[in-house]
């Protein structure tokens, strides 16, 4: 392109892009982001969107496509998914009182760890961004959700623990350090699905530019630290605001939890049977969950069984409680209903990105926590005590949005309209003159009609020329001579006068006016909800592990489990034992129950025969499924068990055993 025939917006466009050269730009123009020369090819070839160009019969013809800026979530999604980054170029001043080229800038940077728009995410699935840092006794690993808070950091000594850990968590983005190439390729290779990021060493050993309290707290030198640098460090280049939102960096141990390698998680279809799909997997057995943060508890529960007896006993108890109380049980499930995804609603709150429609949605939330409350308060029951001290209505939050949002908020803030009536007198004032406009207008045509005779007389609105007056061609001759012609029709003229125009000009401004107004106080009810995020994290939390302990139960009361005796002894004593993913395929009353007895002094090794399809590899992920049961709190298909605690499985299936 000739640098003479480069207009001020395209320069514009050139000057920003320079920056974003590794990223998709959607630049903001009016009611569309658009894409222009190899985005524009790339992104309409992956988004199967229509490819066109800017001066397209010129040889500096420049290739451009498009998408409208309020539904782009789902084309964000297809372009991260195919493995890019997007940077999103918004108009940073009113086009109206802008002197030439419309100001932008890049507000945010979208990768697949950093995406927070709702239809790009899996509402029952963690979206973790990680980190990977090498060092000289062994690996750092650090995992962070920006929309659930979730924020933790291990070590492991050997490169197959790590790779155990990125199959449990499955992140969609990885951080390496450029310096680190050889991690990058064994990861890449191990995880070819996996968007990997190279980023400067330095991410991982300086503190962020504007130290945050987790960035206090981490000790510079240690793997896991270095890894959760690089991810504050990251998220401070890319997504600033999301670093409020995480919580403080949860230190664990991988062998604090029974450890299940990758070939154990995938033989046993933990989460996924073997074609990748959650139908015949022990999540879809287990899923009763009617909230996504329940969901997800739920998951992680499965992925990560707990090695600690008293823990274990806590989640059996109250497990217990709500199956012996149907009752109960019903009254949960109903409040339950009315709770959305709270966990990442109070995210969208920190991180600005909250609609009217979220913050509806956080109220609704927070009613229904009041609904859960009642029914634990009037059943007494012991489910997780200090979790479930935790639930807080934050009446002050319910009260706020009730007065300030409008009980169905549009989806499209352009629309207006959001805020209520009675929250602002200054808006309600702009807004009564805005209605008494269409009166304005009655009252002018009708005057018009009469001071010039001319019966058929419109006063019409155009967004190219505002509002007119249109007169028939049968009628030009008794047109006045202050009104002004504006433009020619095929069966008449459109005029103004200076009366209309002033009017018009008022009009306009009381809409400008409107829409900034409702702006401002969106974002002062976010703040002001956002000032609670601790609170709402914290009850968020709770409700996950009470909607993951009812999902539990039930799955209990329907499928028949008991509960076992969790000890921290060698034996397995198994009374007629079930396969709960196969019984729940084949039915109840189809599955023959079986048992199990191993002891260390006696019956160290059982030994297995038969013929092929005889259920050899059914029994063993039997048995595995059912310690996997007991470990993470759940009651078992069986008769009777008692389960003396395991560190580690392993699992050997036929690569042609998907019985379920």
């Amino acid at each position: 392109m000739e640098a003479a025939k480069i207009t001020p917006m395209m320069q514009q466009y050139l000057r920003v892009k320079e920056k974003h050269r590794d990223a998709i730009l959607f630049f903001r123009l009016g009611d569309f982001y658009e894409m222009f020369f190899e985005d524009a090819v790339t992104a309409s070839r992956i988004l199967d969107i229509a490819l066109t160009s800017r001066n397209r019969n010129e040889d500096s013809a420049v290739p451009l496509c498009g998408v409208p800026y309020h539904s782009a979530e789902p084309y964000i999604r297809k372009l991260l998914e195919a493995g890019h980054k997007i940077a999103i170029c918004e108009q940073v001043e009113d086009p109206k009182l802008a002197r030439g080229v419309v100001q932008r800038e890049v507000v945010r940077v979208i990768t697949p760890g950093t995406v927070t728009e709702a239809d790009a995410l899996d509402e029952r699935g963690n979206n973790f961004l990680a980190a990977v840092s090498s060092g000289a006794n062994g690996f750092g690993l650090a995992l962070a959700d920006i929309t659930t808070g979730e924020f933790r950091a291990t070590s492991v000594a050997e490169e197959q623990s790590l790779f155990d850990e990125l199959e449990r968590a499955r992140p969609s983005e990885v951080l390496v350090a450029k310096n680190d190439r050889a991690m990058r390729a064994r990861v890449e290779k191990r995880f070819p699905r996996i968007h990997m990021t190279e980023v400067a060493e330095t991410l991982f050993s300086e503190l962020p530019a504007h130290v945050t309290a987790h960035g206090a707290r981490l000790r510079q030198g240690q793997d896991p630290d270095r890894a959760a640098l690089a991810i504050l460090n990251y998220l401070e280049e890319n997504a600033p605001e999301s670093v409020r939102v995480l919580r403080d960096v949860e230190r664990y141990e991988a062998s604090n939890y029974l450890i299940l390698d990758e070939v154990t998680r995938v033989n046993l279809e933990l989460v996924a049977n073997f074609a990748g799909e959650r139908k015949g997997s022990l999540l879809a057995v287990l899923d009763r969950t009617v909230t996504p943060m329940g969901a997800r508890r739920l998951k992680h529960w499965i992925l990560y069984p707990l090695l600690d007896c008293e823990r274990i006993r806590e989640r059996q108890r109250s497990v217990e409680n709500l199956l012996d109380s149907y009752p109960l049980r019903d009254g949960l499930r109903a409040a339950l209903r009315k709770v959305q995804d709270l966990e990442r609603l109070a995210g969208r709150t920190v991180t600005g990105t909250a609609s009217p429609k979220d913050l509806v949605a956080i109220k609704l939330s927070l009613q229904g926590v009041a609904e859960v409350k009642a029914c634990l308060e009037a059943a007494q029951a012991e489910i997780l005590p200090k979790a479930i001290g935790e639930l807080s209505e934050l009446p002050e939050v319910v009260a706020l949005i009730s007065k300030g949002i409008v009980d169905d908020p549009p989806f499209v803030l352009k629309d207006g309209g959001y805020i209520r009536h009675g929250f602002d007198v200054e808006l309600d004032r702009l807004r009564a003159a805005r209605t008494d406009a269409k009166d304005w207008i009655a009252r002018f045509e009708a005057a018009e009609r009469r001071r010039t005779g001319i019966q058929s007389l419109k006063v019409r609105y155009n967004r190219v020329f505002g509002y007119t007056i249109e007169v028939t061609r049968a009628n030009l001759k008794a047109v006045p001579p202050d009104y002004i012609r504006k433009q020619t029709l095929v069966n008449g003229e459109r005029y103004i006068t200076p009366e209309l125009k002033e009017y018009e000009a008022q009009v306009l401004n009381s809409q400008t006016l409107i829409e900034r107004i409702e702006a401002d106080l969106l974002a002062k009810i976010r703040e002001e909800v956002a000032a609670r995020y601790e609170a709402l994290k914290q009850t968020s939390g709770a409700l996950a592990a009470l909607d993951a302990l009812m999902s539990l139960a039930e799955a209990a009361a329907s499928e028949h489990f008991v509960r076992p005796r969790v000890h921290e002894g060698l034996d397995i004593r198994i009374n007629e034992g079930r396969h709960p993913v196969v019984e729940t395929a084949v039915g109840r009353g189809a599955f023959v129950a079986n048992d199990c007895f191993i002891d260390p002094q006696s019956d160290q090794i059982l030994l297995l025969t038969g013929p092929n399809m005889a259920g050899k590899s059914t029994y063993m992920r039997q048995v595995a499924l059912l310690v996997i049961l007991a470990q993470m709190g759940s009651f078992v298909p069986a008769g009777e068990a008692s389960i003396g605690l395991a560190d580690r499985l392993f699992t050997r299936i036929g690569a042609s055993d998907a019985l379920s």
